[in-house]
């Protein structure tokens, strides 16, 4: 038997694909690094983004093909819609919250800033609630926490204090977490993998990143600065940020 050596130009020839060295070559005319294949599971992100901030979440993520048996399939769809509704409060919870719109509108506009701040708030995890599917008996709870944010916010200095430390959208995010677990926990009774699982997790991550990463790159010294006078005043770190 007689064995044959091939070297990078043969290589080339004989598959038509383009070897190391040519990439190298290309990477130096050019100024751009080059890659010659990506696992379809590796998430690409820009680098400069990475450098500059450490909390860039990745956008290029197709939607996930759902298969399986029917019943997977039902599991994935619930498991998918709640997942998006949690990451869509998150990000509402972090510009109310940890951007400090919430108490920056109730300053700026006494007495009616924190009104108008609460009834969206209201509206908008209502809405997101019922997409999500989030039980009934929570909704009690998470109108309490609003409302008491918003009736402290009244009175004029202190209120703007107690927005820092109540953050009710913050507070009222662990509802839509739980839900999301309980879809999880369906979904892996179901025969899902838990490989599927992860990728729903991060297409709906992804869904909201373009915002999510606007927010981080022209505001982000806002939130640093928040979470500064929050580490000064030992109100803790925010709720979603705990381990």
């Amino acid at each position: 038997m007689i064995r044959t050596e091939t070297g990078p130009r043969q290589h080339e020839e004989q598959t038509g694909e383009p070897t190391s060295d040519d990439l190298h070559t290309l990477e130096a005319e050019v100024g751009e690094p080059t890659t010659e294949t990506v696992a379809d599971d590796v998430l690409i992100v820009d680098a400069e983004l990475v450098d500059d901030h450490d909390n860039v979440m990745p956008t290029a993520i197709p939607e996930v093909e759902l298969t399986g048996t029917p019943k997977q399939i039902k599991a994935k769809k619930k498991l998918r819609k709640s997942l998006r509704s949690e990451n869509r409060f998150k990000l509402y919870a972090e510009i109310m919250d940890d951007y400090g719109v919430d108490p920056l509108t109730g300053l700026v506009l006494p007495g009616g800033g924190d009104v108008m701040t609460g009834a969206v708030s209201m509206g908008y995890f209502v809405g997101e609630g019922l997409r999500s599917g989030i039980s009934l008996i929570d909704y009690p709870k998470m109108v309490f926490f609003q409302g008491l944010d918003k009736i402290i916010g009244l009175v004029p200095g202190v209120g703007d204090m107690a927005d820092l430390a109540l953050r009710a959208n913050t507070r009222n995010l662990k509802y839509f977490v739980k839900k999301s677990g309980k879809c999880e926990a369906r979904a892996l009774k179901e025969g899902v993998t838990q490989r599927e699982i992860n990728a729903l997790k991060q297409e709906a991550e992804a869904s909201v990143a373009p915002i999510r990463n606007f927010m981080q790159k022209y505001f982000g010294v806002v939130k640093d600065t928040h979470l500064k006078i929050r580490n000064v005043l030992h109100l803790g770190k925010p709720t979603h940020e705990k381990k």
